[in-house]
């Protein structure tokens, strides 16, 4: 039976748990380039240890099979982003050739957008001459405040992305070591919930990740027949790059028909192959959503609607668009916590579908 002893106590406790929320959060967004260099290199190490795993069993060496498996990467990085810097170069140079093209356009979406205002105005009886409130102009703000709250500079996020491969190597050569000595931090009692943890952290983030792969690749096979068929400019181009986009939780679907719709405006003089190409990308992201999702996703990760929604508005409010990207990764793991600790497993069957 709680005593007034015990109110004093909780009241404390209550304040230390505020203080440590404050001091955790306070690091996120201070920390947060070190934070989402670290987070993205465990997600790459997801993905790299099977293989690396797959030729440690064969009698490779793992420092060797991880050497290999990190050259492999770069090797992918480097391919993609000449193959993709050739058509991006020939699409700017073409550019010039088609911005009148583009001008007509822009011009016939303003026609109609000032059609429907006036016709607003008309139905709501709006005096077209009511004075409209002065807005301050914006600030400018760079590029690079997009991507993230602590990347403050091109310059930093060249020099944290240089350590992401050094991470890999070293995620995936000493693994064994940083597994075996983590479970050994905690109490005797307590290493076979740990050992869960970690194997429940390791199956739900490599099934998120392995299932955005095979949407992703499958969406921008399912683009690049479409935008062929449509005849589009550039059409190896912008497919994956709206394939990829389009797993982008939320947005995108709106993402995703952002490059083809620019790259059709370039050559389609009407608005029906644009509307046609967006109804193709928006069908393929709703097929997607609603078939391949659950099945490649949503059996592994077991998180519930609204905690998804959530976790994407404080990660994406803390980070910015990497925190858009990383929040079912982060809040998949932290679930996979609270399910393996006695204490808290009632927050992970909140979380839960």
């Amino acid at each position: 039976m709680a005593t007034a002893h015990d109110t004093p106590v909780r009241q404390r406790a209550f304040g230390l748990r505020l203080v440590a929320a404050a001091v955790v959060l306070g690091f996120l967004y201070l920390a947060s380039s070190f934070v989402m260099t670290f987070v993205v290199s465990l997600l790459f190490f997801f993905l790299c240890d099977p293989v690396v795993s797959w030729l440690d069993r064969r009698g490779l060496p793992r420092a060797v099979g991880s050497l290999l498996m990190v050259m492999a990467l770069l090797g992918i990085a480097y391919g993609a982003f000449y193959l993709f810097y050739a058509q991006a170069q020939a699409f700017v140079s073409d550019y010039p050739s088609y911005s009148e093209k583009l001008r007509r356009h822009v011009l016939r979406f303003r026609q109609k957008a000032e059609q429907i205002q006036e016709q607003t105005d008309t139905m709501m009886a709006v005096e077209k001459s009511a004075r409209r409130p002065v807005r301050a102009a914006a600030p400018q703000t760079d590029w690079t405040t997009y991507l993230g709250a602590g990347l403050r500079s091109a310059t930093e996020i060249v020099f944290m992305v240089s350590f992401v491969p050094f991470l890999i190597y070293f995620l995936l050569a000493w693994k064994d070591h940083l597994r075996r000595n983590s479970v050994i931090l905690f109490a005797a009692g307590n290493r076979m919930a740990a050992e869960k943890t970690l194997d429940g952290i390791t199956m739900m983030i490599r099934g998120f990740i392995f299932g955005n792969v095979i949407i992703g690749a499958i969406l921008s096979t399912a683009s690049a027949l479409l935008f062929v068929m449509m005849g589009l400019p550039y059409a190896a181009l912008m497919a994956p790059i709206s394939g990829f986009l389009s797993v982008v939780p939320y947005l995108g679907v709106l993402l995703a028909m952002i490059p083809p719709i620019l790259a059709g405006a370039t050559k389609y003089d009407t608005l029906a192959p644009l509307i046609g190409i967006a109804s193709g990308v928006a069908g393929f992201h709703i097929i997607a959503l609603n078939v391949l999702y659950p099945k490649l996703i949503g059996a592994r990760l077991h998180l519930n609607p609204v905690v998804v929604t959530v976790s994407l508005m404080f990660w994406g409010w803390l980070w910015g668009a990497m925190g858009l990207l990383l929040a079912i990764p982060i809040t998949a793991a932290m679930k996979a916590i609270f399910d393996n600790v006695p204490e808290w497993r009632r927050y992970g069957r909140l979380m839960g579908d």
